[in-house]
């Protein structure tokens, strides 16, 4: 997954020189670290230092802390316009960060004011179909409005114990192939614990960073459409790339417009992707076009046998007729040699030979 997002990445860096900000990258930056350039140009935001990040993550066996990286801007409460001190990007990078945020609209914002006219987030989401959330229900416009409005700035005891409660393990190459089954859905958290976990959080009100939005491409896009109808947004959807088969996350690059003079709303509407109906129907889809090829498949044997069976009834009835044919013939024959006129002359001839015979001695 990881070389999919970085190859991706610099297909959409076509200019020298751009000057990007990665958040959250940790020890699997996209973006390069500068190590042989005089011009710094990459950048990185995360809510720690980078001495803190490893003090966090020195247990954790999935994070590498000697490749964790150079942090450039600490965000710790939640404004990212502040942590940037007034700086301007040419991109911004956030893979796995957005369904973080406990208010995206606001991030979204903030990120599109630190970026440069006509630069473009990079956005690597989880897809819920295919990950830990695959129980838990999409976030909508509706939630993300609310966020907003109550100028939400950390995860909710709710977020948090959905996070916890839902949470299950997944085979992913199973929910591929269809064959999933609830059997399979093992709990990561006790509910007890979920509990416990959401009740110290709203007692403490302590930051507990969890999944607060989840998301599919579809939904993702949904949202998207809701937040340039309303006008809380203005971007255009430069890039999509959706879920591949037996992956788990979608990319999305945001490009930020000017005024609604050059790029009107009509515009920005028409660059989100409409998505076939196999988007909908995935994870099923796969299986459902190996079964329609398999079927298709099938259906040209089929077809080639019932033309042998035409080919060799038409030969079994040539074969019949010539048969009924002979049999006419050997009746007629045997009818013929049953008349007593038949038999005097065959007998008359037959004792003519043995005459000849006779006399030939």
């Amino acid at each position: 997954m990881y070389e999919k997002r970085k190859t991706f990445l610099e297909k959409l860096i076509v200019e020298e020189g751009l000057v990007g900000l990665e958040i959250g990258a940790l020890d699997r930056p996209l973006l390069g670290q500068n190590e042989t350039s005089d011009k710094k140009n990459n950048f990185f935001l995360d809510h720690l230092s980078t001495e803190g990040l490893k003090q966090k993550y020195k247990d954790d066996p999935s994070v590498d802390i000697a490749k964790i990286v150079g942090v450039d801007f600490i965000d710790n409460s939640g404004n990212l316009s502040e942590a940037v001190c007034g700086s301007k990007f040419d991109y911004i990078v956030a893979s796995h960060v957005f369904e973080h945020v406990p208010n995206p609209i606001a991030w979204m914002q903030m990120v599109f004011a630190a970026l440069q006219p006509g630069g473009f987030l990079f956005l690597v989401l989880p897809d819920k179909r295919f990950t830990f959330d695959y129980q838990r229900p999409v976030t909508t416009f509706g939630m993300m409005l609310q966020s907003y409005l109550q100028e939400k700035s950390k995860p909710s005891a709710a977020d948090v114990y959905d996070h916890y409660a839902s949470a299950v393990m997944v085979d992913t190459a199973k929910v591929w192939s269809g064959v999933l089954c609830d059997a399979d859905l093992i709990p990561l958290t006790p509910a007890s614990d979920a509990l416990r976990i959401a009740k110290e959080v709203h007692k403490s009100q302590r930051y507990q960073d969890v999944h607060v939005s989840i998301f599919t491409p579809a939904s993702f896009l949904t949202i998207l459409e809701h937040l340039i109808k309303s006008g809380l947004l203005r971007v255009q959807v430069s890039c999509f790339k959706n879920t591949d088969l037996n992956d788990i996350e979608f990319f999305v690059c945001l490009k930020k417009v000017a005024s609604e003079e050059t790029e009107p709303q009509e515009k920005l509407l028409a660059s989100i992707p409409r998505l076939d109906i196999e988007n909908f129907t995935a994870p099923y889809m796969p299986q459902v076009k190996m079964l329609s090829d398999a079927l298709k498949n099938m259906s040209e044997v089929t077809k080639k046998l019932q033309t042998d069976i035409n080919h060799r009834d038409t030969i079994i009835h040539s074969n019949n007729l010539e048969i009924a044919s002979f049999k006419d013939k050997l009746s007629f024959c045997e009818q013929t040699l049953g008349r007593r006129s038949v038999r005097f002359v065959l007998f008359a001839i037959d004792v003519i030979c043995k005459l000849l015979a006779f006399r030939s001695r």
